[in-house]
């Protein structure tokens, strides 16, 4: 497989699951939000990928980051916009790596 697939790969499928996974929280929640939000809400990640910062401090600022966009871009409270945020997060990675990657690779 090409360096480039691979990147790819590693960019897109992580991006396209959670918003799989943020489009099914909301909807089962019945929390209201438009494609545009919830394609921004998943991109955060990308974002903190660019700055080097330890793997534990990297999941709390997607966690932090992905909660802000969700409180911007819903009508959902704050319950809800922490727990939606830290499982989708959590689930997303753990998918990725125990799941689709051993499959593809």
């Amino acid at each position: 497989m090409s360096p480039v697939v691979r990147y790819l790969l590693g960019i897109g499928l992580p991006y396209i699951l959670r918003i799989v996974l943020y489009s099914e929280v909301f909807r089962l929640r019945t929390i209201s939000c438009s494609l545009i939000g919830r394609l921004v809400i998943a991109g955060a990640f990308i974002l903190v990928g660019l700055f080097p910062f330890p793997q534990f401090l990297q999941l709390l600022v997607m966690v932090g980051a992905s909660l802000i966009l969700i409180v911007r871009n819903t009508d959902a409270g704050f319950p809800d916009v922490l727990l939606i945020s830290i499982g989708v997060e959590i689930t997303s990675i753990f998918a990725m790596d125990f799941l689709i990657t051993p499959l593809i690779f």
